[in-house]
């Protein structure tokens, strides 16, 4: 028997549920294959429209289109409750199955649950081992299990439980939903080793809310922990559990399930750092919620005594699983959870872990609004919410002004030599304030884009000047600093200093830094510079210690003098929206990636910084959006052409790298990104322009601005106006034959800014 190396037809169970159901969406968002999905009907709702509506209130709420199909169903029958015609057109058809559906009655016994996940899992597997009869062709069978199973561990003697570690009746010990879910998987493996039908086992850990938004299931474990602790007036002082957000979970099922090869897998669908309790309840003490922070054991006691409450009675219901994550002593822990090989499978298809940040807890808490009481000391600023998308055509957008400020153009500059970093900077300078544009950015690549620009400044008194990007993290705050003070200095007030990240492996192998936590390491970074350059114009003493940087040492023989502009400016890069929102918490305005299209930044990327300045207590005017659009134009249709075709190879380029994959998501080309990724890695030497060709025309459209030269300026201001503040092109000087001169474009501002 073989084994397809690409799902064609999914069968997923379990779908009505909050886990399948998301899992549903990921599969019609982010594949193309068509998605079977088994649900039972009910005494009101048939099958097809219990998961509609189902996937209709999803945050992530997918396009049906025609490739779900609903069967009424149930996995606890044999033939799965199908008529037989179906069960042999499944067979025939399906080469994928992932088994989520199941019981998550946490307070059920072994002898409640046994039929819905012992039988259940029997029963599917036995479409598995029809199929391999019927067509030769053995299917890949996904069973999303959990990590449940190794709640008792340590009576076995178990402590480090990784994905090589077999679950047991031991390890899952007396709770029955584990010890259901553990039979499942033994069944599963002897069964399935005996037909010769490859298994891959995925193990949640706590599923919790959605990573964006903080919505979570009413089956949610964390929920009746936190409505514990505002019932109580208190919480526990510690308390951890391995866990993910529910899309995380989810994305990691889709891209995990079509692993390639005919040997048994086991994942760990959890974070590499568990979910501490402490940081959930901080979140709701700054939504205002008074709590008492207490020992665990006493925080048990205070719940027995108060056992009435209404609002204790889940955490109750469930203590059996609570004393493991809220322990009463040290006797019972949980094992420590290893997940690196399940990372290293996903790092490079492009997912990170979860990051359990202070913003996600507080939009957790904000979800729970209605749920728990009202809090007696609600801060004022506006808990962050979900992102829409928003409407086009005359309906409203979010991220779009409506007053629709005049948009500035400026240039940039992408130093290739020696020359175009020296006197090239100069001339670039000097072309761009001639052709009224307000700024020149410099981007870094092969040269440091600061020194470029102290030979721009040299080159033009009154032009803007900034970097667009500059590699925060590649430098110290300190030597960044200094140099970003002199070059404000020197150009009488004119820099700004914009600061991106980098992906983790260029830092990490490029430049030998460190490449984790980017996102609260460029906070720091801003914060730290921040106070550098008020310790030296204020000429205070320079006190910042933070988690990754520490600056506390700064005599008089090493402090400039006071700058007479003030510090420069700052706007942080950003491709997804928690960065935006960082951005707009912390910084003077944002710019977006080349590879995100005008509809991503309007209804995705401004959205979020507009969150982000609302926690500031700022508003939109004081906060600068920059976008540098790809252009396709020409002057004939030869050069037409050939712009095309290097916009579609830079965007092929763009797209191939895993962090960047948000930005094809949002236009469902996500399964391109993953076939533009692994034809990069490829041998093929003419594969960039396979690539490019790869960049269909609706694509193109979409991430583009497409027009005649004199139609760019109209058309960017139709894409993009009143959203973007300053628009980016590429500097007359540094352009071929003149065709990005601004007088080609239509693109002279009335006025400089």
């Amino acid at each position: 028997m073989t084994t397809p190396q690409r799902p064609r037809a999914i069968l997923l169970t379990g779908a009505t549920g909050s886990l399948g159901g998301q899992l549903c969406a990921e599969l019609l968002s982010h594949t193309v294959h068509m998605v079977y999905c088994l649900a039972r009907n009910s005494a009101s709702n048939s099958a097809q429209q219990r998961l509609l509506r189902h996937l209709s209130e999803l945050d992530d709420a997918p396009d049906p289109g025609s490739r779900l199909v609903v069967l009424a169903g149930d996995v606890e029958q044999r033939g799965l409750g199908v008529p037989p015609r179906q069960y042999d057109m499944l067979a025939e058809t399906v080469d994928t199955i992932i088994h989520c559906a199941a019981s998550v009655n946490l307070a059920g016994t072994y002898q409640e649950l046994e039929s819905p996940n012992v039988a259940g899992a029997r029963n599917v597997l036995a479409l598995a081992e029809h199929r391999a009869a019927r067509t030769g062709h053995a299917p890949r069978f996904n069973y999303v299990s959990t990590l449940a199973t190794f709640v008792d561990a340590y009576t076995t003697g178990l402590t480090d439980v990784d994905e090589t570690t077999p679950s047991s009746p031991g390890t899952a010990g007396s709770w029955g939903y584990a010890r259901s879910k553990a039979a499942a998987e033994a069944e599963l493996r002897s069964t399935a080793a005996r037909i010769g039908v490859p298994v891959t086992i995925m193990r949640p850990g706590m599923v919790a809310g959605h990573s964006r938004t903080g919505r979570c299931a009413t089956t949610d474990l964390l929920r009746p922990l936190l409505q514990a602790a505002v019932a109580l007036r208190a919480a526990p002082a510690y308390g951890e559990a391995p866990a993910a957000t529910i899309d995380i979970v989810a994305r990691a099922i889709r891209m995990l399930c079509r692993h390639d090869g005919d040997t048994d897998q086991v994942f760990h669908l959890i974070s590499g750092q568990p979910l501490l309790l402490p940081d959930a309840f901080a979140a709701l003490r700054r939504a205002g919620y008074p709590l008492e922070n207490i020992d665990p054991a006493e925080w048990w006691r205070r719940i027995d005594r108060a056992d009435s409450n209404p609002g204790l009675r889940p955490v109750l219901a469930m203590r059996e699983v609570y004393t493991r994550i809220v322990p009463i002593d040290e006797t019972r822990p949980l094992p420590r959870f290893g997940c690196a090989a399940t990372w290293s499978a996903l790092s490079s298809r492009g997912l990170s872990p979860t990051r359990w940040e202070p913003e996600y807890f507080d939009r957790l808490v904000a979800q729970l609004a209605g749920i728990l009481p009202a809090a007696e000391g609600r801060r004022s600023a506006p808990v962050p919410t979900e992102q829409g998308r928003g409407h086009q055509n005359g309906r409203a957008v979010q991220g779009r002004r409506d007053d629709r400020r005049a948009v500035v153009f400026d240039g940039v500059i992408n130093p290739q030599s020696f020359h175009e970093c020296s006197d090239g900077a100069a001339q670039a300078a000097q072309a761009c304030a001639a052709a009224g544009y307000g700024m020149l950015w410099v981007e870094e690549h092969k040269h440091d884009p600061l020194l470029t620009l102290a030979a721009a400044a040299a080159g033009s008194p009154a032009i803007g000047l900034g970097t667009n990007i500059m590699v925060a993290l590649a430098h110290n705050p300190m030597t960044v600093a200094r140099a970003a003070n002199d070059l404000h200095a020197r150009s009488g007030g004119r820099f700004v200093l914009g600061l991106g990240t980098q992906i983790g492996i260029h830092l990490a192998r490029r430049y030998s830094m460190p490449g984790d936590h980017r996102r609260a390491r460029i906070r720091e970074f801003t914060e730290a510079l921040r106070a550098i350059w008020e310790a030296w114009n204020e000429q205070r003493p320079l006190h910042f210690q933070g988690r990754y940087y520490t600056h506390t040492l700064m005599t008089p023989f090493f402090a400039p003098d006071p700058n007479p502009y003030g510090p420069p400016k700052i706007i942080l890069a950003a491709v997804g929206p928690r960065m935006a929102e960082l951005a707009g918490e912390i910084a003077d305005g944002i710019t977006a990636h080349q590879i995100l299209s005008p509809r991503y930044v309007a209804e995705i990327l401004v959205p979020a910084a507009e969150k982000g300045l609302a926690r500031s207590g700022r508003s939109r005017e004081s906060f600068t959006v920059v976008y540098r659009p790809f252009l396709v134009t020409g002057r004939d249709a030869d050069e037409y052409a050939a712009v095309a075709r290097t916009v579609r190879k830079t965007i092929a380029f763009f797209a191939s790298t895993p962090a960047y994959r948000t930005a094809l998501d949002f236009h469902g080309y996500g399964s391109l990104a993953d076939e533009l990724a692994e034809m990069s890695m490829s041998s093929d030497q003419n594969r960039w322009d396979r690539m490019g060709e790869s960049i269909g025309d609706a694509l193109l459209e979409e991430i583009a601005v497409r027009a005649d030269p004199a139609g760019i300026a109209s058309a960017l201001i139709r894409r993009i106006g009143g959203v973007a503040d300053r628009i980016v092109l590429p500097a007359p000087a540094a352009a071929p034959s003149g065709l990005w001169h601004p007088d080609v474009l239509s693109t002279r501002n009335p006025r400089v800014r």
